[in-house]
Parts: C-alpha cells; sequence; structure tokens
C-alpha cells in the first residue's frame, strides 16, 4: 500500500460515510454518558476515559457517529494538499462538499463564526456540552478554510474564515500574562491557559492581518517554553506534561507565525525541535511520550509529517530542526502506512503497542489527521523545491 493509495481510500471511505464516524472522547454521547452527566466531573471522566481505555466497552455504550467539524477541516486540508495525488477535477469536487459540509455546522457566535464537537466532553478543566463552539476546532477549521480558499478561489470558504477569526478575538475570554503575553480560553465558558490553543489561534489571526493579538499570544507561548526545550500542555498544576501532538501543534504554529512576519527565535526553535525528536523512533515510529515504553499513536504520527513537512518548507529548515526534515516527514509517514495501516479494512489502527494494534476506526481523531499527513507528505514528495506560502497561487503547500 502506498501513501497515495492509502490517502485516496480514506478519503473514500469517508466521503461514504458522509464523513461520520466515531470520536475516542465521545462517551458522554451515550445512555450511560448521559446518567453521568449530572453527576459532576469524576463521573464524566470516569465514562469518558472508560470508553477510551477499554476497547470491548465501546459497542455496550453505543455512541452515536457524529460528522465532527475539525475532521471535515483536516479533510478539506488533505484535498488541498493532495489535489495532485487525487487529480483537479476530484479534489476540486470533494472540496465544494467540504466546504458546504462546515457551511452548515457554522454557528453565529460574537460577531462571528464558530464551531464546536459535536458530542459532550469534560476535561481536567472544565466541562463542555455538546455543540459548545471553541478555539481549537474553530482556529482549525479557519486555517484549513483558507487553505481551500487560496487553492480553488472559493468564496465562501474565505468569508468563513474571516468570520472565525472574528469569534476568536471577540467570543473568548483573554487574560494577560506576566510576559507581556496573553493566553486565550478554550471555550466562552473557562478561564484556561492552555498553550497550544494559544498557538493554534495565533496562526490564523497572524494570517488574517490581526498582527498585535497573534505577538501577544506568541510572548505566552515562548514564555511556557521549558528548560528541556518543550511545553507543558497547560500552565497551571493540571496541565503540567508533554506529549507528542501538542507539542507538534506548538512547533507548527510557530513556523507558521515566524512566515507571517511574528518574531520567533531561532533558539526556541531549535530547542524546540531537539525536544520534539525524543517522541520518535530511528524508523520513524511517532509515540504519544518521550519514551521508549510510551505507545505508538496515529495522532502523533499524523502530526509528526505535518509538523515536518512545514519545516521542511523552510529556507533554514534543517537548521532549526537538525536534520532533514522532509525526509524525517516521510519516514513518519512510511511507518505509519507498515505498522498502523489495515489493508482489509482500509484504515489506520488507532495505536499499537507491545505487537498489538487497537484497530479501532476514529474519524476526526485518526483518520481525517492521517489523510492530513499522507497528502502533506504526497504534496511535498511530489514538488519539494516549492516556497513557503505560494498557496494563494496554487502550489498548496501550507499545513496544518
Amino acid at each position: 500500500m502506498t501513501r497515495k493509495e492509502a490517502l485516496s481510500s480514506i478519503l473514500q471511505r469517508a466521503e461514504r460515510a458522509g464523513w461520520a464516524g466515531a470520536d475516542p472522547y465521545d462517551g458522554l454521547d451515550s445512555t450511560v454518558g448521559r446518567l453521568a452527566v449530572p453527576l459532576g466531573p469524576p463521573a464524566r471522566i470516569f465514562v469518558i476515559q472508560s470508553a477510551l481505555r477499554l476497547p470491548w466497552l465501546r459497542p455496550l455504550l453505543g455512541p452515536r457517529a457524529w460528522v465532527n467539524p475539525k475532521g471535515v477541516g483536516h479533510f478539506l486540508r488533505a484535498v488541498v494538499r493532495g489535489r495532485m495525488s487525487l487529480g483537479e477535477e476530484r479534489a476540486a469536487e470533494l472540496a465544494r462538499l467540504l466546504i458546504r459540509e462546515l457551511e452548515s455546522r457554522a454557528q453565529g457566535v460574537a460577531g462571528g463564526t464558530a464551531w464546536g464537537y459535536p458530542f459532550p466532553w469534560q476535561s481536567r478543566f472544565f466541562y463542555a456540552p455538546a455543540g459548545t463552539p471553541n478555539a481549537v476546532v474553530t482556529s482549525t477549521v479557519g486555517w484549513h478554510l483558507l487553505a481551500a480558499a487560496d487553492a480553488f478561489g472559493d468564496s465562501t470558504a474565505r468569508r468563513l474564515a474571516e468570520c472565525a477569526g472574528r469569534f476568536l478575538q471577540n467570543g473568548l475570554h483573554w487574560s494577560s500574562e506576566a510576559s507581556g503575553g496573553a493566553a486565550v480560553s478554550y471555550t466562552p465558558l473557562d478561564l484556561t491557559r492552555i498553550v497550544n490553543v494559544s498557538g493554534l489561534v495565533a496562526r490564523l489571526l497572524a494570517r488574517l492581518g490581526d498582527r498585535d493579538r497573534a505577538e501577544r499570544l506568541t510572548r505566552f507561548i515562548l514564555a511556557s517554553q521549558l528548560e528541556n526545550g518543550c511545553w507543558p500542555y497547560a500552565t497551571d498544576r493540571r496541565g503540567r506534561w508533554e506529549d507528542s501532538f501538542h507539542t507538534g501543534f506548538l512547533l507548527e504554529s510557530l513556523l507558521h507565525l515566524r512566515r507571517d512576519g511574528v518574531e520567533v527565535p531561532d533558539e526556541a526553535m531549535r530547542r524546540g525541535f531537539c525536544s520534539y525528536r525524543r517522541f520518535f523512533d530511528a524508523d520513524g515510529g511517532a509515540r504519544l511520550y518521550a519514551s521508549t515504553e510510551a505507545v505508538h499513536d496515529a495522532h502523533s504520527a499524523a502530526q509528526g509529517i505535518v509538523t515536518y513537512a512545514a519545516a521542511a518548507e523552510e529556507p533554514d529548515g534543517a537548521s532549526l530542526t537538525g536534520e532533514d526534515a522532509s525526509a524525517a516527514a516521510r519516514r513518519i509517514a512510511d511507518w505509519a502506512v507498515r505498522a498502523l495501516w489495515l489493508p482489509d479494512r482500509g484504515y489506520f489502527a488507532y495505536r499499537a503497542q507491545g505487537g498489538e494494534r487497537d484497530e479501532r476506526d476514529f474519524t476526526r481523531w485518526v483518520q481525517a489527521w492521517m489523510a492530513l499527513g499522507l497528502a502533506s507528505a504526497e504534496a511535498m514528495s511530489a514538488s519539494p523545491l516549492r516556497v513557503a506560502g505560494t498557496e494563494s497561487q496554487g502550489l498548496g503547500v501550507e499545513v496544518a
């Protein structure tokens, strides 16, 4: 199975399913989950984590298949990035479908447009009812819509992306930081200061021209970098952990912020990438945590491909990453196809550890992400000399 064939298979399968599917964190969308909601955070987290960690339990809980806007956004960007592999006509057709899907699920909030997760969820920090608009989904969807607008000249995609920026500016809580920067909340309902959330918001606002807010968020991110070069999930004690894909989110966001003129010191990038390498095996195996005992993880693999592909587009990418970034991206992609692809089912396994694979099918968390990762690897291979920032010219080089 080649990367190109896997990408085509994932998109065809997702289209047949109407872009709907299961999610690892949808446990509250079940009879048992709905009973747990009024019992408070411990009961909610117990149900969510049980559905996540116990594969045999999901069929008993029976959460519904949902269309997740974030997954739709990733599929859209995969189409943009993979259009040379898919063919321009096929890519344009899929893009139109996906843009209209996102438009139909958009919410008018705070003078802008927002999206959220279609199921209720409880984090360590707060509870969000189904559909609660949030910064992660909105900034990600807006970013991908901008890419589609540039690639296909779609005015609806551009309008929605600009409206997403207005929600991020006006619909969330902004807190001032001692660094002189600012952090932005996850949803309108909380006051969290989650580092990667600020990164995802900053890159979209910078691309939309809001340099002031993007720079303030960047100062917060840089001040949050740890001595080992990595970043915690959040700045308070409940968020003091490090994992692969959230680190990848931040490095990718910082690469794009640099591209849009926001100052990010080279040394911060080098330290970040030096730390990021700890999450990957020599053969490209992607682990959730920086330990040789940690689980191999499809989500981490997909973000690894995307992050290194973004670095490969920078003139100083090798200096920042300490290696050939394009080779790293392809190595992770090829490992994922070898280790996690299920040829008889046409999708990627969720995780693998100790020779055993968790073969549950998660549409947003795994398949949409891997579609984007594979498309990024294919785009890089198809035209390795493209210059960063030229997607508006139809060259499809930016990634998210």
